[in-house]
């Protein structure tokens, strides 16, 4: 239960070191929002500091809610006073590139310190649970564990294809015949399109996709194996 909660509590503090790590990167582009430098233009003109504002803004996931008290402006600007991003604001004409700057900025700077405050209040906890896992003698439960070593990768010919477990439905065998390529060739077909499948619970085999079908491959110029004994099947 300690080392399952502790487990828990490494997970929370990753997730608020990357939103601070992110938030950061956003603060940065902020504070550099008067250097022309931080983007260009395709004309080679220096870019202006409206230009750089919306630029930032468009992977900057700022929003708040825009009261006409705060923020008043006339039409033909939004008078939407909800909830909305930073970006539609610009956009909208309820706030200029200077207050978009100023509200970026102070969010910011106010999500960075929260997420120390956490990180650091995690870190507490942490050293806590891990000293009590230690005096129960249980600290190797926190070990990691050591990946299973994966099953060889073995080229040999199978013309009449090759009986290959379902990955959704282990108790079904799919059949996918075989083709013959180069190793050229097999480096060629992109990298979503091709993978390894386990056979007989001893090898793997190469797969591709070839006319919406999955199929074996087997490379006519690489090494080639002698087909591997089915591993033995364990008793329950």
């Amino acid at each position: 239960m300690r080392a399952r909660r502790i487990r828990q509590i490494e997970a929370e503090q990753r997730a608020h070191q990357r939103l601070k790590g992110h938030t950061e990167q956003l603060l940065d582009m902020w504070v550099r929002i008067d250097d022309p430098s931080l983007i260009t233009r395709q004309d080679g003109q220096p870019t202006t500091p409206a230009e750089r504002v919306a630029y930032v803004l468009k992977g900057d996931p700022t929003s708040k809610c825009f009261p006409l008290s705060e923020f008043p402006r006339d039409l033909p600007a939004s008078q939407d006073e909800g909830w909305q991003s930073l970006y539609v604001a610009l956009n909208g004409g309820i706030v200029t590139p200077e207050q978009a700057t100023r509200i970026a900025t102070e969010s910011h700077q106010v999500t960075i310190a929260r997420q120390v405050r956490w990180i650091a209040h995690l870190e507490n906890r942490l050293t806590y649970e891990r000293a009590m896992l230690e005096e129960q003698g249980a600290a190797g439960l926190l070990a990691p564990k050591t990946p299973p070593k994966p099953l060889p990768l073995c080229n040999y010919r199978a013309p009449e294809g090759l009986a290959i477990p379902n990955p959704y439905q282990k108790e079904e065998r799919l059949f996918h015949p075989q083709i013959e390529m180069t190793a050229a060739e097999y480096a060629r077909i992109h990298k979503d399109y091709k993978a390894t499948r386990i056979v007989d619970g001893s090898h793997r085999v190469r797969t591709a996709m070839r006319e919406s079908r999955l199929v074996c491959v087997f490379l006519i110029d690489a090494k080639k194996h002698n087909r591997p004994a089915p591993a033995p099947v364990e008793k329950k």
